[in-house]
């Protein structure tokens, strides 16, 4: 039998991996990229925030005619009272409710059905830009609209694009319009 060398040629040491300065330069990159970054996807996140208040105000609408088919009775979308976020009574910046009005008072008492409720989240404006009965819109029996309206829903404090207009017609038709300054 011959016999091997059971110890390894020994040469010059290769290392594997990284060096401390390559990962300091990825990390240091990583950061510029994300500092620049950041803005836009806060913008983003913004403008989809408030693209998805202003459709849950559109199905509030929707939900408000299907509840007036339903019960035979007006349906109110009511803003969120107290609210300390809102300054005027056209701010609807806290949120909505949309109840079964069984007297027509345009006020949820005891013994009228709360449909849904809805908080608006932070940094979201909605304003109603109608001055008759800025705290409500009364949905009729019929599925008409008391009297046509419109509300903005924007994010508020930063110039953020993508603001929207719920707009209402008399007929009870509701939709939503992006960037837009009056329905047409």
């Amino acid at each position: 039998m011959s016999e091997r060398n059971a110890s390894p040629t020994k040469g010059p040491s290769i290392a594997s991996g990284f060096s401390l300065i390559e990962t300091m330069v990825v990390v240091a990159i990583l950061g510029i990229v994300t500092a620049l970054a950041a803005p836009s996807f806060a913008n983003a996140i913004r403008s989809h925030r408030t693209e998805g208040v202003a459709r849950e105000l559109l199905h509030t609408v929707e939900l408000a005619r299907a509840e007036t088919a339903r019960t035979g009775q007006n349906a109110v979308i009511r803003r969120i009272e107290p609210c300390a976020a809102a300054a005027r009574t056209r701010d609807w910046t806290c949120g909505w409710e949309l109840f079964v009005d069984a007297d027509g008072d345009r006020i949820r008492n005891n013994g009228e059905m709360l449909v849904l409720r809805r908080e608006t989240p932070p940094n979201t404006l909605v304003v109603k830009n109608t001055a008759v009965n800025p705290e409500t819109v009364v949905v009729l029996r019929q599925g008409h609209v008391e009297s046509s309206t419109s509300l903005s829903i924007t994010a508020a404090g930063a110039s953020v694009p993508g603001s929207w207009r719920l707009c209402m017609s008399m007929t009870g038709r509701a939709r939503l319009i992006k960037d837009a300054a009056a329905c047409s």
